[in-house]
């Protein structure tokens, strides 16, 4: 018999998998992740589970100190690649713009800074 995968199907399954192994590794319930993280334990369950996608980069920055792992090493894990930091400009800076204390020039610094990690990630791009 033939058996067709969902490939997105898999590698969520794989990365709940992954989930759930950090999670018992660090001695921590799903409703205790849930409670430091602020991510529901309903949701937790299903990323385990492998009954929802890929968690978002805004989830997993959420996980990420619960855990006691590098953001990065999550992002790896989901599968996001090493351009996780590259953003739209416009995005980043209309999302900001709305705290009164930052100034334009914070903003172009933290365009900087967002765009030299970019290089730091990807040598070969930054030309």
């Amino acid at each position: 018999m033939l058996a067709i995968v969902n490939k997105e199907k898999k590698y969520s399954m794989d990365f709940g998998r992954y989930l759930k192994k950090l999670r018992e590794k660090r001695g921590l319930g799903i409703r205790q992740l849930s409670k430091y993280s602020g991510v529901s334990s309903a949701y937790i369950s299903q990323i385990e589970n492998g009954d929802r996608g890929t968690p978002s980069p805004r989830i997993l920055q959420k996980l990420a100190a619960p855990l006691k792992v590098r953001l990065s090493e999550l992002y790896d894990a989901a599968g996001y690649g090493e351009n996780i930091f590259e953003e739209d400009d416009d995005t980043i800076a209309s999302s900001i713009k709305e705290t009164p204390q930052v100034t334009n020039d914070l903003i172009e610094e933290l365009k900087s800074i967002i765009k030299r990690a970019n290089e730091l990630i990807n040598p070969e791009e930054g030309n």
